[in-house]
């Protein structure tokens, strides 16, 4: 069994992470305020929106939805893909397109429920609506 440090090093780099990369750097993210939304199911991937102020997309790894968080979390997704969520596997990364929103992409990593493939799935945002989804990498 680790020290005190070693157990909470992590949570705490994961803390300093989110204040550092939200944007506006004096804002303040509370993780709780994600996992407490009865709305979201294993929040595990966020991708901040830049120059919005909060406003971040984060990803449900058991159920594959891709939701977003904006003054409280959309009740409606963003979308929903089906995935298989044993073990390591789920809808687990995101990513924005780095000409966001000028380029309305967003990319996300998960684990088809169909074959087990691991796959890069890019969705365009229409007014926080995923359309369009496309496979671009099949790992």
């Amino acid at each position: 069994m680790g020290s005190w440090l070693q157990r909470c090093s992590a949570p705490l780099l994961i803390l300093l992470l989110l204040q550092i990369s939200a944007p506006g750097y004096g804002q303040t993210f509370r993780v709780d305020t994600l996992a407490r939304a009865p709305q979201s199911q294993f929040p595990y991937g966020l991708a901040f929106v830049p120059g919005s102020g909060d406003s971040f997309f984060f990803t449900e790894k058991n159920n594959g939805t891709v939701r977003l968080f904006e003054n409280g979390v959309r009740l409606a997704p963003f979308a929903v893909l089906p995935v298989e969520s044993e073990g390591e596997q789920g809808l687990l990364s995101i990513a924005l397109d780095p000409g966001y929103p000028a380029s309305p992409y967003l990319y996300v990593f998960c684990t088809r429920a169909i074959d087990r493939a691991n796959v890069v799935v890019r969705f365009r945002d229409s007014a926080g609506v995923g359309l369009d989804p496309t496979i671009i990498q099949l790992t």
